[in-house]
């Protein structure tokens, strides 16, 4: 089945890990708060983290998302590792990624993103610089600021 935007799950669903006895806990982080999705003018989708919520690894990733695949693979490499919430949350990532997505949804387990520096801050149907409350304003300032920025 394809769907628009993609769907990848890996790993536990949390109704997959509570029928198993564990214990867990989830976020999820509309894309609408991802950077890379925000300028590809595509936010329809989230992420999903679902952990062991007495030891904090990740077990299980879904996204819904234009890029979904690529996210499931990363997700792969997070399961694989036994990664925790705070090791992905405070790993480098490369901004303007979907894959960042994973660092800010793993980062919603101990901070309110809206809150954080930089693009992540931003709210995505406020334009930073006239206040209006228009999303697809806000997508053509931050990239044409990001481009001139880029050029000097």
């Amino acid at each position: 089945m394809f769907t628009s935007p993609a769907l990848a799950s890996v790993g536990m669903t949390d109704q997959q890990a509570r029928t198993a006895g564990i214990r867990c806990d989830s976020r999820v982080l509309p894309l609408a708060h991802v950077p890379r999705a925000i300028v590809k003018r595509d936010t329809r989708g989230l992420i999903k983290i679902v952990t062991d919520a007495d030891t904090g690894r990740i077990i299980g990733i879904t996204a819904l998302a234009q890029d979904a695949g690529d996210l499931a693979a990363a997700g792969v490499y997070i399961l694989e590792a036994g990664m925790t919430t705070d090791q992905v949350a405070n790993l480098w990532s490369p901004y303007l990624t979907m894959a960042e997505g994973l660092k800010l949804t793993a980062q919603t387990f101990t901070t309110d993103i809206t809150k954080l520096s930089c693009c992540a801050a931003m709210n995505p149907h406020r334009d930073p610089y006239t206040g209006a409350s228009s999303l697809a304003t806000s997508v053509v300032r931050f990239g044409s600021v990001r481009d001139r920025t880029l050029l000097r």
